[in-house]
């Protein structure tokens, strides 16, 4: 399974767009929250809601099955102590701080994409490419 991972665009579709391009076969697209758009105008990423972005058609949270074990998304890094010690939960993805990271905690992911146009800590824009297998995951920060 092959996703292209993005987080806080803040209104800015064409570089969405752009992505979608060069990577047209991923199997999902996702976004981190604070697209400031419309579910339908993000299509084909599917996102979650950030603080920023006031759609009432966005999930605060989404959980979905992969190959390795569930994937939870949401905006902040701040997971509910009962996700996390979740044992079916294995990738755990946010955004929001605008710092891409990648961090494993025994067979546990924690990915956080950056900003594809608003980096801070001194790093450029990025996204993540997220491979997804069934006994393991290769996650690559991409900077722009």
């Amino acid at each position: 399974m092959k996703i292209l991972l993005v987080s806080d665009s803040h209104g800015e579709i064409n570089i969405l767009k752009s992505l979608v391009k060069m990577y047209p076969k991923m199997d999902l697209y996702l976004h981190c929250g604070d697209s400031e758009l419309d579910p339908y105008t993000i299509s084909p990423f599917f996102s979650c809601k950030g603080n920023c972005d006031y759609h009432e058609d966005f999930l605060k949270q989404i959980k979905i099955n992969t190959p390795y074990g569930y994937l939870f998304m949401q905006h902040k890094n701040d997971f509910p102590l009962n996700v996390v010690y979740d044992e079916s939960i294995k990738i755990f993805l946010s955004g929001h701080t605008h710092i891409p990271s990648i961090k494993k905690i025994g067979d546990k992911y924690f990915i956080n994409p950056g900003s594809i146009t608003r980096p801070r800590g001194g790093n450029n824009p990025s996204y993540v490419i997220l491979t997804i297998e069934k006994d393991k995951i290769d996650a690559k920060i991409i900077y722009i």
